[in-house]
């Protein structure tokens, strides 16, 4: 074999690997895509609870971009509800992404993810720990509480996110104290937080562990906790999206075979 035709075998395995091989270079902390489970789909055993009205509806954020994939399921959360694991189990000191898809309609707000509890009653201090928020106006929100436990650093991304449709929002902390957020995969925000407060609460998805007031109403699915800091072109959303479409697929079959039979014929020739 020619060192032409070896560098076009790996030109081959190249472009391969880049359409189907699209996946994010962290380790997977936790999983849960609710297709009729509230297991732990990472296999690392952090399963959630139920706490009030959660189910499963036959949607999912994929399916614009999945034309034939079989539809996963999505959790719908109603009011006063929400999931949690038994624990938080990012602690201080390391890198880690958060990121899940959310759906609503317009004037809703609510909890999408957090391990921050507003304080009980009769009680000044808070707990420290993040949080994921949808505003009324549908603007995000990303806050973290620093090791004052009450100073908060936010970023808040423009309005509009509560229309409807399936949106995704992401956020990572490095072990520097470095925050960055994340709406539809482009950043709107980034921070030095110097010094967040790792709350022991619970990660919780749809409201607080401890408080349901402030809930969210509406859908949410694929939630994902990454050890690492994902860049833009490694969350969910990049992720999907550059899965390829059928038609690429065919061209790429095409050329492959006809480079393959160009590579025989030469090697006839000589």
């Amino acid at each position: 074999m020619t060192f032409a035709n070896r560098v076009i075998i790996l030109l081959i395995v190249t472009a391969l690997q880049s359409q189907f091989f699209c996946t994010a270079y962290a380790k997977t902390l936790a999983y849960w895509n609710f297709d009729r489970t509230f297991l732990d789909m990472s296999g690392n055993g952090h399963d959630l609870r139920v706490a009030g009205n959660v189910f499963f509806n036959e949607d999912n954020p994929f399916k614009d971009k999945h034309k034939d994939k079989e539809l996963d399921n999505c959790i719908i959360i109603q009011p006063d509800s929400h999931v949690s694991v038994a624990d938080n189990f990012i602690g201080p000191g390391r890198n880690f992404t958060f990121e899940l898809f959310f759906k609503t309609d317009a004037g809703r707000s609510g909890v999408l993810a957090s391990t921050y509890s507003p304080p009980a009653v009769g009680v000044s201090s808070i707990t420290g720990g993040w949080l994921m928020m949808l505003h009324a106006d549908g603007r995000v929100s990303v806050s973290v509480f620093l090791f004052d436990f009450e100073t908060r650093v936010e970023l808040y991304s423009a309005t509009g996110y509560n229309d409807g449709n399936w949106h995704h929002c992401a956020f990572t902390i490095s072990e520097s104290n470095y925050l960055k957020a994340y709406i539809d995969g482009e950043q709107f925000g980034e921070a030095f937080t110097y010094g967040i407060s790792f709350a022991r609460n619970p990660i919780t998805i749809g409201g607080f562990y401890n408080d349901n007031t402030t809930s969210f109403s509406g859908s949410i699915d694929e939630v994902r906790l990454s050890e690492g800091v994902l860049d833009a072109d490694n969350l969910l959303v990049e992720t999907v999206s550059r899965i390829a479409e059928p038609w690429t697929l065919v061209l790429l079959a095409m050329t492959i075979l006809l480079i393959v039979s160009r590579m025989i014929a030469s090697e006839g020739c000589v």
